[in-house]
């Protein structure tokens, strides 16, 4: 079958650019022939090009270039992308990819922040025998106005089978429509296999690692202490803020490769990142979650919900706390159960995967 896959598979993104490979290659792992549908629309690309503010001294004028060139041959050797580069919504609706079905998701596609409900992420063109699935689809809040949830209605009852990454987003299409809709997980955790795209990390000392979403006092303060308690270096990875000397430690800006290589690399990992999370999990690191603060607090469910799920929910810090954090540090992590838990919800994600492929 060959299916056309839309989703955030051009920002400078860690965790979008690897749920996107992570699915394509579960796919093909089934004998699927996936690809990418290329949708850049204007609106989203914007919000990567030059930052006029500071004078232009913006750090992330800079930083930038190299990302784009390293993200740039991962995306070149990785995905496989439709031949045609989509720059709007008319564009795709006019001449739409061939496929036997489309797939959106995974990431916020839904998020009205981000796509303000792009109705191209809802599957709203191509021909009507071609089949229409949802996997994993993300809000990114966890709720909608009454316009928003008016609006949305017709699109998400034109999609057959949908899933959802969030069980509050689950609730959100109950209460627009009606329907129950599975939560699933993250492509990223539907594979193991990432050694073939893992490049080496260069640091062979032990370090701490922080990976950061967004820039707040709570992530700052645990890092600093889980370094001073273990005595190792800080490493920070994906920092663009200004205020530098908020997060001291040595900074790298790798691509997706080189960013699975340092956290595989790292003596233990502060995050406050999806999926920083989700990598620190799948290659066993022992790690602390902070949550997100200011607009960012609904995006903390997300990573609360993955973590009940897998047992894991003390790792998560919502407030500063020494003793909890010395008490996680000293306490290792049971990964067989962790494992054991995981699998139980990967065969639930690919059951559904499998039926809306079938159906």
């Amino acid at each position: 079958m060959k299916i056309g896959i839309i989703t955030f598979h051009f920002p400078l993104n860690y965790g979008a650019v690897l749920q996107a490979y992570a699915l394509a290659k579960y796919l093909r792992s089934i004998g699927h022939h996936s690809e990418f549908i290329d949708y850049q629309p204007n609106y989203h690309v914007k919000r990567y090009q030059w930052k006029w503010k500071y004078c232009g001294l913006h750090p992330t004028n800079f930083i930038y270039p190299l990302l784009y060139k390293r993200f740039n041959l991962f995306r070149s050797t990785h995905l496989k992308l439709t031949s045609r580069l989509y720059r709007s919504l008319d564009e795709l609706v006019a001449d739409p990819p061939k496929a036997d079905a489309y797939i959106c998701g995974s990431d916020q596609i839904w998020n009205p922040q981000i796509t303000d409900f792009d109705i191209a992420y809802f599957l709203a063109f191509g021909i009507e025998a071609v089949k229409r699935i949802a996997y994993a689809g993300s809000f990114g809040k966890t709720e909608l106005t009454q316009e928003q949830q008016k609006y949305l209605k017709p699109y998400f009852q034109g999609i057959k089978h949908i899933s959802v990454r969030e069980q509050s987003g689950a609730e959100v299409i109950n209460t627009i429509c009606g329907r129950q809709v599975e939560c699933v997980l993250d492509p990223t955790l539907l594979i193991d296999g990432y050694e073939s795209i893992t490049e080496p990390c260069q640091i062979k000392d032990p370090y701490v690692l922080l990976i950061n979403l967004q820039n707040n006092s709570l992530l700052n303060h645990a890092a600093d202490f889980v370094s001073r308690e273990l005595q190792l270096p800080k490493i920070v990875l994906n920092n663009y803020s200004l205020k530098l000397w908020e997060q001291k430690g040595k900074r790298l800006y790798p691509g997706p490769g080189g960013y699975l290589g340092i956290i595989k690399q790292a003596g233990y990992v502060v995050t406050n990142s999806f999926h920083g999370t989700i990598f620190s999990i799948l290659f066993q690191k022992p790690f602390l979650t902070t949550a997100l603060s200011g607009h960012g607090v609904q995006k903390n469910t997300r990573i609360t919900g993955l973590l009940n799920s897998l047992g894991l929910l003390d790792h998560f810090l919502d407030t500063f706390s020494e003793s909890k954090i010395r008490r996680l540090i000293k306490t290792d992590i049971d990964w067989k159960l962790v494992s054991t838990r995981l699998n139980e919800q990967r065969e639930k994600s690919i059951s559904f995967l499998k039926i809306a492929l079938n159906n």
